[in-house]
């Protein structure tokens, strides 16, 4: 089901400073999102670019809601996203979704999803949609004592993709600090504030497209809080990927990210994350489990081994 509205476009970038620094091809983030089709009909496209030459696993994500709202009714709301990496997808060829209904009810409906590449799987999900119903409401608040966007400084080294990197592109980040250390159970945390430099215009689902491919950007990257200072250059791959998404999004206004990461043992680290609005309201919680390993490891991908 394709309807005008769910059309994607930009509109001229901010005129703040912040913006004007970045480079001028931020325009990109409509095609980014978008898919094109294969012979076969399925929505397909070629992976933004990750590291180490692989694809970049929050653009197969945002291509999985992507080809899902195709077939969605409009009043439907993007409710949850679960997605499982099987093998290393590479930018050379495009990757081909495979929708499968698996439920439709006057609610809900949800879709299954096989993301393939030279006619193997890289990846699989779950795509869930549900129409709003009357409710009581009640929310997380939004965490205290972190400097606000204005005040951040753009977000550089380890913890994030750089400026340049295109994935970040379309993506003005800024780090969070804060006065007093930030901890949860123990373990440091890391605030990002986030929004697109180029305003994104378009269905209201597509935003929320837009908000998980920047939530794959540090969720990795957080396990290494607290071991920068064990030697060597670390390896991590994403094992799986979940969002849940509370209320609607708007990827046009800042955005708090809170990452933490909770436990690593076995080389096997886990990682979740907050989104809040401005006013503190919770609209998107994320987890992920990814391998991380040193390259003196046995097996490690540097040397050979397999993830």
């Amino acid at each position: 089901m394709n309807t005008p509205e769910r059309g994607l476009s930009v509109t001229s970038p901010r005129s703040d400073d912040a913006a004007e620094r970045l480079p001028h091809d931020v325009e990109v983030l409509p095609r980014l999102l978008s898919l094109g089709s294969s012979r076969g009909l399925e929505p397909s496209g070629n992976p933004a670019p990750g590291g180490g030459g692989n694809a970049y696993g929050g653009s197969l994500l945002a291509h999985m809601i992507h080809t899902s709202v195709r077939d969605v009714r409009a009043t439907f709301r993007l409710q949850s996203v679960h997605a499982h990496f099987h093998a290393p997808a590479t930018v050379d060829d495009p990757v081909r979704y495979e929708p499968t209904t698996l439920q439709r009810s006057r609610r809900f409906s949800s879709f299954g999803m096989a993301a393939m590449q030279n006619e193997r799987l890289v990846a699989s999900g779950t795509v869930s949609f549900h129409a709003d119903e009357d409710s009581h409401q009640h929310a997380a608040v939004g965490p205290a004592g972190w400097s606000r966007p204005e005040a951040s400084a753009p977000a550089h080294g380890a913890i994030c993709p750089e400026p340049n990197a295109p994935i970040r592109r379309p993506f003005d980040v800024r780090r969070a600090v804060s006065s007093i250390p930030q901890q949860q159970g123990g373990r440091p945390l890391l605030g990002l504030w986030v929004r697109t430099v180029h305003p994104l215009i378009g269905w209201h689902e597509i935003h929320k497209a837009a908000l998980a491919w920047v939530s794959d950007f540090s969720l990795t990257r957080v396990v290494d809080l607290g071991h920068e200072h064990e030697s060597g250059i670390w390896f991590a791959a994403t094992l799986n990927h979940a969002m849940w998404f509370h209320r609607p999004v708007d990827v046009n206004e800042w955005i708090f990210y809170e990452l933490h990461s909770p436990s690593y043992r076995a080389g096997i680290a886990h990682s979740s994350g907050r989104f809040f609005t401005q006013s503190n309201e919770l609209v998107a919680s994320v987890s992920q489990d990814c391998v991380v390993r040193k390259p003196t490891n046995r097996g490690s991908p540097e040397h050979g081994g397999r993830v």
